[in-house]
């Protein structure tokens, strides 16, 4: 699976979610898609956690993994701020990298009163 590196071009997003041992693991492990209707190539190169779009491989976000004593946790986000790779209304972005994480991560979510 090719990947496009992450661009030098970023928008900076100040974020915050501590992280399970059993979060860590599967974040450390990564993910390759297996079908189509997978939108995420996830993997971990310490202490970044990227997320590219499986169908063109480019990198959207990148989130940052710290460790503070025994926790672990995401402090902060960067999206792809190149126009030409990637066009954001940076104001939903929170909202669609959580949305991202937590379909990664195995998290129900719930949308317009539907769990998916």
């Amino acid at each position: 699976m090719n990947t496009i590196p992450f661009p030098d071009q970023y928008v900076k997003f100040n974020f915050y979610r501590i992280l399970t041992r059993q979060e860590l693991e599967k974040i450390k492990i990564g993910h390759i898609p297996v079908d189509m209707d997978d939108r995420w190539i996830v993997y971990f190169e310490d202490p970044w956690i990227y997320f590219h779009r499986s169908w063109t491989g480019i990198g959207i976000y990148k989130a940052r993994v710290i460790e503070e004593g025994d926790i672990y946790a995401i402090d902060e986000f960067l999206m792809n701020g190149d126009s030409t790779q990637y066009r954001s209304k940076v104001a939903d972005e929170q909202l669609l990298f959580e949305s991202a994480l937590k379909v990664f991560l195995g998290i129900r979510l719930r949308i317009m009163g539907v769990i998916v």
